[in-house]
């Protein structure tokens, strides 16, 4: 049987927008598949290592190295931290992203399982 474990981290972060700063409070869902007892450690490890230190109370546009020259918005934040963890949380599998700034404000990803490929 496959397990799954989903943590949720919390940063603060602005960016600026056509000469206007906007602040937001953003919840990160993050779900791997459970590989040991250590699991847990290691994703909270890896997910505050490489993102949540990297953008907690900056300006994401100009502050945060990878994060330069992006649009920034939910869904290409949410695309350039899956491909960070995706690559940092290894031998943890990522299964799904979520990024929140309230409950109206989500968007989602989410790794699709093979044989549900288009």
């Amino acid at each position: 049987m496959k397990v799954s474990l989903t943590k949720t981290f919390y940063f603060s972060a602005s960016h600026s927008q056509a000469g206007k700063i906007f602040g937001h409070n953003y919840r990160l869902g993050v779900t791997t598949q459970v590989a040991d007892r250590n699991s847990e450690r290691i994703l909270e490890e890896k997910v505050n290592g490489s993102i949540i230190q990297r953008v907690q109370s900056r300006d994401l546009g100009l502050h945060v190295d990878f994060l330069k020259g992006i649009s920034i918005s939910d869904q290409n934040l949410l695309e350039v931290f899956w491909k960070i963890l995706e690559r940092e949380m290894k031998p943890l599998a990522l299964l799904k992203l979520t990024l929140a700034r309230d409950e109206r404000t989500q968007v989602t990803m989410e790794r699709i399982p093979l044989g549900r490929q288009e």
